[in-house]
């Protein structure tokens, strides 16, 4: 059997494409990389498709919808995700909800909400009138994730009951 050659230290020197055995070492493969390249892809393009797909079917709110005062209040307690209260938010927050509308007329507009709160501080602190608040929440549907978390609309009034501020608001 031939000896293998040694560097000037008494080391054997392996040559390319053996192991220190002698023996065919067996060199990594791009195959394995290109497998799992085209396994990511494939998950990734089927993320994609359930991502547009899910879209398509659920029509997002993000296609936005022209705010209707009778479609929105014949869809209170509605809390089925294609609700399409959430698709009348972003026209109903940009051109009719505003600063300083009075409990009323924003009633007039949405209808009574699902849930009314009110809020005063404690007098012996601070006198009531000046950071009483009330509160109005309604349904948008179930809009965000999967379609399992219900999302609302609040609308703030201040201790003069006009509207302070409004947000969406996922529960």
């Amino acid at each position: 059997m031939k000896s293998a050659p040694t560097n000037r230290l008494g080391l054997r020197v392996v040559q390319t494409g053996e192991s220190a055995g002698g023996h065919a070492r067996h060199r990594p493969r791009s195959t394995a990389l290109l497998t799992i390249a085209a396994v990511l892809t494939l998950a990734l393009a089927a993320a994609a498709v359930f991502v547009v797909s899910y879209d398509i079917s659920h029509g997002l709110p993000i296609r936005k919808l022209a705010f209707d005062p009778e479609v929105w209040v014949a869809n209170t307690s509605n809390w089925e995700a294609d609700n399409p209260r959430g698709r009348m938010f972003i026209d109903l927050s940009e051109n009719y909800l505003r600063r300083g509308m009075t409990i009323g007329e924003t009633v007039d507009l949405l209808g009574e909400p699902e849930f009314r709160n009110r809020t005063e501080m404690d007098q012996d602190r601070v006198a009531a009138s000046a950071f009483a608040s009330t509160e109005f929440q309604y349904t948008l549907g179930a809009w965000s994730g999967m379609g399992s978390d219900d999302d609302w609309l609040h609308v703030n009034f201040g201790s003069d009951d006009r509207l302070t501020g409004f947000a969406w608001v996922q529960h």
